[in-house]
């Protein structure tokens, strides 16, 4: 019981470390894709330009995808990363939170997987 307590105390706290600094990690297995929110806010805010970078580890970009409401790619910021901008209105919104698709493909396997970021949006 005392291992279960202290390892739900450091994701909690890793979670708020996270949310407090723009950083959102998801992760499955030994792929990771992390989502930086230039604003540095724990949340989206409504109709306001966002820039934010996605990280992926152990996943090939070349195959893989980002999907989203407003979601526009602005540049490869190295091997691994992606700029994008983004623009949400209410109809992106969905029981307060705004949620990205990631597709990404197994290597040598041509089933796609996908991970789900979703972030927090204030009015």
């Amino acid at each position: 019981m005392k291992k279960i307590t202290l390892l739900l105390f450091i994701f909690l706290g890793l979670s708020s470390f996270a949310q407090e600094n723009g950083v959102f990690v998801v992760s499955e297995g030994d792929k990771k894709i992390t989502v930086v929110l230039d604003t540095k806010l724990p949340y989206l805010e409504l109709n306001k330009p966002t820039l934010l970078k996605t990280y992926f580890e152990n996943i090939d970009i070349k195959n893989s995808s980002s999907i989203a409401r407003g979601l526009r790619k602005k540049e490869q910021c190295g091997d691994n990363c992606a700029a994008w901008e983004l623009i949400i209105d209410e109809k992106g919104v969905v029981d307060g939170y705004f949620k990205i698709t990631f597709y990404y493909e197994l290597s040598g396997d041509r089933e796609n997987k996908k991970m789900y970021v979703s972030i927090p949006v204030k009015d």
